[in-house]
């Protein structure tokens, strides 16, 4: 058998073809793996030290703007509903319905944002990072200061990420449960059933604009519904 590469054909049907072939993959692996590392380190220190925004996060978040310098700052006019999602999160602790508020308050000013993203958005506090994936393998500072920045306070913003994290916890329980208030909390309109030890979602979109409760709602409508099992 013979593979060919850019280097040439190679004989594996040989114990040293063979040998050679995974190492030259091997060596092709840890070249990859270096360019990544190298790249995301040169992203990592562009937003550390040079303070470039874009170099590691592709959107603004609610709240700023970006500036010539490619860095962040305050936008007076949409910071406040910035804060006012934190809070009205951290009154009812659901990510759907903090979201009704803030657009029942100020329109539909989200902008395609999703809550949980938003709410998880270090610089609120005043303290932008590397985001996880480019922050790994980093070994300098992963957090910049810049009290300028801050829209949340403190309190606000770490009562967020408890709440935040134990919603994580939860939903990580594989049990019927907890499927049935993930799909309350992002405000589905379902009716969930327990057939055959197995749990059935139907999305019912007649019944959308009901608005009722997912567990005891069933709907009277004869159209089709689309089940996932």
């Amino acid at each position: 058998m013979t593979l060919i590469t850019p280097s040439g054909q190679k004989d594996v049907s040989s114990t040293r073809g063979l040998m050679q072939t995974t190492l030259m993959s091997l060596m092709a692996q840890l070249n990859n793996d270096f360019r990544i590392r190298k790249s995301k380190e040169s992203m990592a220190r562009s937003f550390i030290e040079k303070k470039n925004w874009k170099a590691v996060n592709p959107i603004v978040p609610l709240g700023y703007d970006l500036t010539d310098d490619d860095w962040i700052q305050k936008n007076a006019e949409k910071a406040p509903i910035v804060k006012d999602l934190f809070e009205e999160f951290v009154d009812c602790e659901v990510y759907q319905e903090a979201k009704r508020r803030i657009e029942q308050r100020h329109g539909d000013v989200l902008d395609g944002h999703r809550v949980k993203t938003l709410l998880q958005e270090f610089a609120y506090k005043g303290k932008p990072q590397l985001p996880e994936n480019t922050a790994l393998d980093y070994e300098g500072r992963k957090i910049r200061d810049e009290p300028e920045l801050q829209i949340v306070d403190e309190r606000t913003f770490d009562e967020a990420q408890r709440i935040i994290e134990e919603k994580n916890q939860k939903y990580e329980t594989d049990n019927s449960k907890g499927l049935v208030d993930f799909i309350q909390e992002f405000d589905l309109f379902t009716v969930v059933e327990s057939s055959s030890g197995r749990i059935a979602v139907r999305i019912m979109p007649w019944c959308a604009g009901e608005r009722r409760t997912a567990i005891d709602h069933r709907c009277t409508n004869q159209g089709p519904h689309v089940s996932l099992h």
